[in-house]
């Protein structure tokens, strides 16, 4: 119920409790410039929330936090308001980190983890490994290098989803997922480019009998040139 309505309805029984009446005229003239006032403020309450703020409204909020717009569309500020936020309370620790990735990737971020361990990064005394998945969302490397700390050394890595391999038979097509993981290069001359990057293969396996199947992980370096494909399992 608008101002109006409410108005009207408050009116005793002696007065016509309608729009088109002569009072409810007068209320219509008085208050449809109250209802546009209120519905101004109800904007500026909306617009102190970072998800629901445009424009130079969201530009007055990142300046609280020194946050600059630059070129960026108010989407892709907002994470930069929000990140800034944790940035500003943030000791570069890896419970921050994690945030900041969530709020630049959302379910397709995995998490970080310390490396020192892993013998294929040379045991790295201060480096981090970030872990993601396949996404439409632009990875902020730039983001996370402003949080964590100083000297340390972040690592990316693609963690690859299960995809399928279809085995085609004279007597069926069956369809097993399988893994990939290592390095892979392509080229004249094989080199190693990335670790982890997806490799889209059709492989047909055709037999004279039903073949039976399970699940294949598949590890190791692989180094595919021109129309051959060699590797290690």
């Amino acid at each position: 119920m608008n101002l109006i309505e409410a108005a009207l309805d408050k009116l005793t029984d002696n007065y016509r409790k309608a729009r088109d009446s002569n009072i409810g005229k007068v209320f219509q003239l008085v208050f449809s410039e109250l209802e546009a006032v209120k519905n101004v403020f109800h904007k500026i309450e909306d617009w102190q929330d970072i998800d629901k703020a445009q424009g130079v409204p969201l530009d007055d909020l990142a300046k609280r936090v020194r946050e600059e717009r630059g070129q960026k569309e108010d989407e892709l500020f907002r994470d930069y308001i929000k990140m800034r936020i944790r940035l500003n309370r943030s000791a570069g620790e890896i419970e921050t980190i994690n945030e900041v990735g969530h709020v630049f990737l959302g379910d397709a971020y995995v998490g970080v983890e310390e490396v020192w361990y892993k013998s294929e990064l040379n045991h790295e005394p201060a480096a981090l490994l970030i872990s993601f998945q396949q996404t439409d969302k632009p990875v902020n490397m730039i983001a996370i290098e402003r949080i964590k700390g100083g000297g340390v050394k972040v690592y990316w890595q693609f963690v690859l989803s299960p995809v399928e391999i279809k085995i085609a038979t004279y007597s069926d097509v069956i369809t097993y997922p399988y893994w990939l993981c290592g390095t892979f290069a392509c080229g004249v001359k094989p080199y190693r480019a990335f670790d982890g990057i997806s490799l889209n293969t059709d492989v047909a396996l055709v037999t004279d009998s039903i073949v039976n199947g399970g699940y294949y992980p598949v590890t190791g370096r692989y180094l595919a040139g021109g129309n051959s494909f060699v590797g290690e399992v």
